[in-house]
Protein backbone atom coordinates (compact mmCIF):
# COMPACT_ATOMS: atom_id res chain seq x y z
CA UNK A 1 0.00 0.00 0.00
CA UNK A 2 1.15 3.25 -0.81
CA UNK A 3 1.70 5.83 1.84
CA UNK A 4 -0.55 8.81 1.62
CA UNK A 5 1.25 11.87 0.71
CA UNK A 6 0.49 15.31 2.03
CA UNK A 7 -0.99 16.18 -1.29
CA UNK A 8 -3.79 13.61 -0.78
CA UNK A 9 -5.36 15.57 2.08
CA UNK A 10 -5.29 18.73 0.13
CA UNK A 11 -7.43 17.07 -2.50
CA UNK A 12 -10.38 16.64 -0.05
CA UNK A 13 -12.71 19.64 -0.23
CA UNK A 14 -13.15 21.70 3.00
CA UNK A 15 -16.79 22.61 2.53
CA UNK A 16 -18.24 19.37 4.02
CA UNK A 17 -16.28 20.01 7.21
CA UNK A 18 -17.38 23.62 7.26
CA UNK A 19 -20.99 22.57 6.66
CA UNK A 20 -20.76 19.97 9.42
CA UNK A 21 -19.26 22.54 11.80
CA UNK A 22 -21.93 25.07 10.82
CA UNK A 23 -24.70 22.50 11.38
CA UNK A 24 -23.28 21.46 14.78
CA UNK A 25 -23.01 25.16 15.71
CA UNK A 26 -26.64 25.69 14.72
CA UNK A 27 -27.71 22.73 16.86
CA UNK A 28 -25.81 24.10 19.85
CA UNK A 29 -27.31 27.57 19.33
CA UNK A 30 -30.83 26.11 18.96
CA UNK A 31 -30.37 24.05 22.12
CA UNK A 32 -29.08 27.09 24.04
CA UNK A 33 -31.92 29.26 22.69
CA UNK A 34 -34.43 26.64 23.85
CA UNK A 35 -32.85 26.63 27.32
CA UNK A 36 -32.84 30.41 27.36
CA UNK A 37 -36.49 30.52 26.19
CA UNK A 38 -37.51 28.06 28.95
CA UNK A 39 -35.59 30.12 31.51
CA UNK A 40 -37.21 33.35 30.31
CA UNK A 41 -40.70 31.81 30.44
CA UNK A 42 -40.01 30.34 33.87
CA UNK A 43 -38.70 33.71 35.07
CA UNK A 44 -41.64 35.50 33.47
CA UNK A 45 -44.06 33.16 35.24
CA UNK A 46 -42.19 33.57 38.53
CA UNK A 47 -42.18 37.35 38.07
CA UNK A 48 -45.93 37.30 37.37
CA UNK A 49 -46.57 35.31 40.55
CA UNK A 50 -44.27 37.63 42.49
CA UNK A 51 -46.00 40.66 40.99
CA UNK A 52 -49.41 39.29 42.02
CA UNK A 53 -48.09 38.69 45.55
CA UNK A 54 -46.72 42.24 45.70
CA UNK A 55 -50.02 43.69 44.48
CA UNK A 56 -51.94 41.62 47.02
CA UNK A 57 -49.53 42.72 49.77
CA UNK A 58 -49.93 46.34 48.68
CA UNK A 59 -53.70 45.98 48.76
CA UNK A 60 -53.59 44.45 52.23
CA UNK A 61 -51.15 47.13 53.39
CA UNK A 62 -53.42 49.85 52.01
CA UNK A 63 -56.38 48.41 53.95
CA UNK A 64 -54.20 48.21 57.05
CA UNK A 65 -53.07 51.83 56.66
CA UNK A 66 -56.67 53.01 56.19
CA UNK A 67 -57.61 51.18 59.38
CA UNK A 68 -54.66 52.70 61.24
CA UNK A 69 -55.46 56.16 59.84
CA UNK A 70 -59.02 55.82 61.14
CA UNK A 71 -57.80 54.74 64.58
CA UNK A 72 -55.30 57.61 64.74
CA UNK A 73 -58.01 60.11 63.73
CA UNK A 74 -60.29 58.68 66.41
CA UNK A 75 -57.53 59.07 69.01
CA UNK A 76 -56.78 62.63 67.89
CA UNK A 77 -60.45 63.53 68.00
CA UNK A 78 -60.66 62.16 71.51
CA UNK A 79 -57.54 64.04 72.61
CA UNK A 80 -58.56 67.31 70.96
CA UNK A 81 -62.15 67.22 72.11
CA UNK A 82 -62.76 70.03 74.51
CA UNK A 83 -65.10 69.29 77.39
CA UNK A 84 -66.28 72.92 77.36
CA UNK A 85 -66.43 73.78 73.63
CA UNK A 86 -68.54 72.20 70.94
CA UNK A 87 -66.76 71.08 67.81
CA UNK A 88 -69.15 72.93 65.51
CA UNK A 89 -68.75 76.34 63.98
CA UNK A 90 -68.96 78.89 65.43
CA UNK A 91 -67.59 77.68 68.72
CA UNK A 92 -70.23 77.25 71.42
CA UNK A 93 -70.13 76.24 75.06
CA UNK A 94 -71.13 72.70 75.90
CA UNK A 95 -73.39 72.01 78.88
CA UNK A 96 -70.27 71.66 81.02
CA UNK A 97 -68.97 74.95 79.63
CA UNK A 98 -72.23 76.69 80.51
CA UNK A 99 -72.08 75.24 84.03
CA UNK A 100 -68.54 76.53 84.44
CA UNK A 101 -69.57 79.95 83.10
CA UNK A 102 -72.26 80.19 85.78
CA UNK A 103 -69.91 79.00 88.54
CA UNK A 104 -67.32 81.70 87.79
CA UNK A 105 -69.83 84.45 86.89
CA UNK A 106 -68.27 84.66 83.44
CA UNK A 107 -71.03 86.86 81.98
CA UNK A 108 -70.66 89.50 84.67
CA UNK A 109 -66.86 89.45 84.29
CA UNK A 110 -67.07 89.60 80.47
CA UNK A 111 -69.67 92.41 80.51
CA UNK A 112 -67.42 94.61 82.67
CA UNK A 113 -64.32 93.75 80.63
CA UNK A 114 -66.22 94.19 77.37
CA UNK A 115 -67.21 97.75 78.30
CA UNK A 116 -63.59 98.53 79.17
CA UNK A 117 -62.39 97.07 75.87
CA UNK A 118 -64.96 99.07 73.89
CA UNK A 119 -63.94 102.29 75.66
CA UNK A 120 -60.22 101.65 75.14
CA UNK A 121 -59.06 103.79 72.21
CA UNK A 122 -56.12 101.48 71.44
CA UNK A 123 -58.36 98.43 71.12
CA UNK A 124 -60.66 99.21 68.21
CA UNK A 125 -62.65 96.08 67.51
CA UNK A 126 -65.68 97.76 65.96
CA UNK A 127 -64.55 96.95 62.41
CA UNK A 128 -63.41 93.40 63.08
CA UNK A 129 -65.14 90.28 61.79
CA UNK A 130 -66.67 87.80 64.25
CA UNK A 131 -63.70 85.49 63.74
CA UNK A 132 -61.22 88.29 64.44
CA UNK A 133 -63.15 89.20 67.59
CA UNK A 134 -63.07 85.55 68.68
CA UNK A 135 -59.30 85.37 68.11
CA UNK A 136 -58.87 88.65 69.99
CA UNK A 137 -60.83 87.24 72.93
CA UNK A 138 -58.76 84.05 73.13
CA UNK A 139 -55.50 86.02 73.00
CA UNK A 140 -56.77 88.54 75.51
CA UNK A 141 -57.93 85.91 78.00
CA UNK A 142 -54.81 83.75 77.65
CA UNK A 143 -52.47 86.74 78.04
CA UNK A 144 -54.43 88.39 80.86
CA UNK A 145 -53.04 88.68 84.36
CA UNK A 146 -55.88 87.62 86.66
CA UNK A 147 -56.21 88.79 90.23
CA UNK A 148 -55.36 86.21 92.87
CA UNK A 149 -59.05 85.83 93.77
CA UNK A 150 -60.07 85.34 90.12
CA UNK A 151 -57.19 82.90 89.54
CA UNK A 152 -58.19 80.90 92.66
CA UNK A 153 -61.79 80.86 91.43
CA UNK A 154 -60.66 79.54 88.02
CA UNK A 155 -58.40 76.89 89.61
CA UNK A 156 -61.15 75.70 91.97
CA UNK A 157 -63.68 75.58 89.16
CA UNK A 158 -61.29 73.60 86.96
CA UNK A 159 -60.63 71.16 89.81
CA UNK A 160 -64.31 70.71 90.70
CA UNK A 161 -65.27 70.10 87.06
CA UNK A 162 -62.34 67.86 86.21
CA UNK A 163 -60.98 70.11 83.46
CA UNK A 164 -57.72 71.92 82.89
CA UNK A 165 -57.16 75.58 83.74
CA UNK A 166 -57.08 76.32 79.99
CA UNK A 167 -60.58 74.90 79.55
CA UNK A 168 -61.95 77.49 81.98
CA UNK A 169 -60.03 80.18 80.04
CA UNK A 170 -61.77 78.91 76.87
CA UNK A 171 -65.13 79.45 78.60
CA UNK A 172 -64.14 83.00 79.51
CA UNK A 173 -63.00 83.68 75.93
CA UNK A 174 -66.27 82.48 74.39
CA UNK A 175 -68.40 84.44 76.88
CA UNK A 176 -66.28 87.55 76.22
CA UNK A 177 -66.63 86.99 72.44
CA UNK A 178 -70.43 86.88 72.75
CA UNK A 179 -70.45 90.11 74.80
CA UNK A 180 -68.18 91.91 72.30
CA UNK A 181 -70.24 90.68 69.34
CA UNK A 182 -73.33 92.05 71.05
CA UNK A 183 -71.63 95.38 71.83
CA UNK A 184 -70.45 95.73 68.22
CA UNK A 185 -73.93 94.96 66.88
CA UNK A 186 -72.97 91.66 65.30
CA UNK A 187 -75.06 88.49 65.55
CA UNK A 188 -74.30 86.38 68.62
CA UNK A 189 -74.23 82.60 68.02
CA UNK A 190 -77.02 80.77 69.78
Amino acid sequence: MEALSSSTYSDIPAWPFAALAFFVGLLIIAFKLGDWHRDVNRDRKAFGEWSEDVNQDRSEFKKFMEEIRGKIQEILNTLNRSPVLSSGSPLQLTDKGQTIAKQISAEKWAAELGQNIMEDIETDISNKSPYEIQEFCFKHVYNREFSTDRKDLINNCAYQNGVRFEAVLNVLAIVLRDILLQLTGQPVPE
